[in-house]
């Protein structure tokens, strides 16, 4: 009787263990799947947010009014810098460069262009605005972002200009501003946020 009962109670606890087992199984496939799920979503979210909208990246929104250009102010409707569904000024330190909205981009170069001597020759590179440059970069104009408050960063020709290579005697200066084509999204990176502290260009 007694080896009947300790029979059956091996048979009770193989049972269990085998059930233990598969639930194991079940909660690993479970994980994976999970796993596998939340890597699909990612990979769809990158393809989504390739115009440098990262979920993973944090960024502040800022209430940008203008851009002046040798103390001028640009005639940028006001609105394409302000926070919206499809629009605004963001600063974004995971952005080396910046990016300027789609419709204040021309009247920005056309602005700096038109303030530096005729005698400077216009190049284009990787289809960005550039300028072979054969003295110091003091012919450029200041730069000013003008937010709301009365606070202003004031960037000078090194903060706003990237060098890219040489042309005989003289270097090929690009403006570091590029834009977002079919979008009116403003974005502050990296290089912009070095301006802060350098020379006294600060927020004024």
């Amino acid at each position: 009787m007694d080896k009947e009962n300790g029979s059956s109670q091996k048979a009770e606890d193989f049972k269990l263990k085998k059930k233990r087992k598969r639930e194991r199984e079940k909660n690993m496939l479970r994980k994976k799947r999970r796993k596998l799920e939340a890597a699909r979503e990612m990979l769809e979210d990158g393809e989504q947010n390739k115009s440098f909208k990262s979920k993973s990246r944090p960024h502040y929104n800022l209430n940008l009014l203008s851009i002046s250009v040798s103390g001028q102010v640009l005639p940028i409707d006001s609105a394409i810098f302000a926070t919206s569904n499809n629009r605004g000024t963001i600063i974004d330190s995971g952005t080396t460069l910046a990016y300027i909205a789609e419709e204040a981009y021309n009247p920005f170069i056309n602005a700096i262009t038109a303030a530096i001597p005729q005698s400077v020759r216009t190049v284009f590179s990787r289809g960005n605005q550039c300028y072979l440059v054969t003295t110091s970069l003091d012919m450029f104009p200041q730069v000013s972002l003008n937010f709301a408050g009365g606070a202003s960063l004031v960037l000078g020709p090194q903060d706003y200009l990237i060098k890219q290579n040489y042309i005989g005697d003289g270097s090929v200066w690009c403006i570091g501003f590029q834009k977002i084509p079919g979008q009116d999204v403003t974005i502050l990176g990296g290089r912009v946020k070095e301006a802060y502290g350098r020379g006294g260009r600060q927020l004024t």
